[in-house]
């Protein structure tokens, strides 16, 4: 599903990434360990070929990150499904309009777009926000309306930067349990997070140190 050949990325003189190789199957679960500034959101974004690898090869799907042209990106990007760490949510649109925009873009039919959306907002407890502006919801909320539009059109791939930042602890716990549901129906989860108490056995976990990956907690 995902791989990473050798990959290092450097920003001018900043070393990001050092050959680094790592395989993620389908169906599987991986929380990303690291500080900040150690590389989690430049793994993240190499994935969803947002960065490219100064040397070395990432390959999604049928996807490479050495030849594929900008509308092929396209096409890898509806697979994904992205939580972004500032959730890039959209101020002047309802919380349903958030999390439908991936269908719209998709062009979904409109009963199946709400069929959906309910959906995906019932998996985060957000049922009844629906029709509420971003103005009317709080940090945390606003953060499974980020987490619902990720996983409203089934993405073969979600990635999570921080998820659970703004959340208390019984609903980070409740977040992680949908990730690792998510991993149950097939979905690969790439998490990145700096926080420990989230791991639970069964989990396979990678840290990033001085820009190399090392398996294990």
């Amino acid at each position: 599903m995902i791989d990473f050949h050798h990959v290092t990325k450097r920003f001018g003189d900043e070393l990001a990434l050092d050959d680094v190789s790592i395989h993620v199957s389908q169906g599987e679960l991986v929380v990303l360990l690291g500080a900040s500034g150690t590389g989690k959101s430049t793994f993240l974004k190499l994935i969803s070929f947002e960065e490219r690898p100064t040397t070395g090869e990432v390959v999604v799907g049928s996807w490479r990150s050495s030849t594929a042209r900008a509308a092929q990106v396209q096409r890898l990007r509806r697979r994904l499904g992205i939580i972004y760490q500032d959730f890039k949510l959209l101020p002047d649109r309802t919380v349903f309009e958030n999390v439908a925009l991936p269908l719209r873009v998709a062009g979904a039919a409109s009963s199946e777009l709400h069929r959906r959306v309910e959906a995906a907002l019932e998996r985060v407890g957000l049922a009844r926000h629906g029709a509420k502006r971003l103005s009317q919801i709080s940090g945390g909320q606003q953060q499974r309306v980020a987490v619902a539009r990720a996983l409203v059109h089934r993405p073969d791939v979600v990635l999570a930067d921080e998820p659970t930042g703004n959340l208390d602890p019984d609903m980070s716990q409740a977040m992680m349990e949908l990730f690792r549901q998510l991993r149950s129906e097939g979905t690969a989860v790439v998490l990145a997070t700096y926080d420990l108490s989230l791991i639970q056995p069964g989990d396979r976990v990678v840290r990033l140190e001085r820009a190399r990956l090392v398996e294990g907690a």
